[in-house]
């Protein structure tokens, strides 16, 4: 996969979340590379905060271990946040813990991806999120999703 748009032409939203200020540089360049519009929170205040303003994204990455609020909170901020409730998140954390890997899933994260881990799997899995995500078939038709019409949703630019 080149470009995550389902050929639109317009790139796909991702918000990142990630403190590592080199991990998340290399994420940042290798997801615009493959076509994303990417939007990077370096701690879990800054995602907070995100959460509650910004348009939401069509996928997050998201890491587990973060200062201020952490990503198991995150998570489940963004499941009761209107319009980030259906939105699919892979979590991408060190922690590798049966329970912690459990319990990200049973907060309601689409996938887990332990770290370190190889760049062709990340994008992989993100594709996979997003081809299997219900989302998907409703945002390139315009349908209604919840009662909200995402539309060309996608094509909003998130800085």
């Amino acid at each position: 996969m080149t470009n995550p748009s389902h050929g639109s032409g317009v790139s796909l939203s991702l918000f990142l979340v990630e403190d590592d200020s080199t991990l998340g540089h290399i994420l940042r360049a290798l997801l615009t590379n493959k076509g994303y519009d990417v939007h990077w929170a370096r701690d879990g205040r800054e995602a907070a905060y995100a959460i509650s303003t910004i348009l939401p994204p069509r996928i997050v990455l998201l890491d587990l271990m973060l200062p201020f609020v952490d990503g198991f909170e995150l998570l489940t901020r963004m499941r009761v946040q209107p319009g980030w409730a259906d939105i699919p998140a892979l979590v991408l954390s060190g922690r590798s813990m049966e329970a912690d890997i459990i319990r990200t899933f049973t907060i309601g994260a689409g996938d887990f991806l332990r770290k370190p881990f190889n760049p062709a799997e990340l994008m992989a899995r993100l594709s996979r999120l997003l081809a299997s995500h219900p989302r998907r078939m409703a945002l390139e038709s315009g349908a209604p999703v919840h009662g909200q019409n995402y539309g060309d949703h996608d094509q909003c630019a998130v800085q």
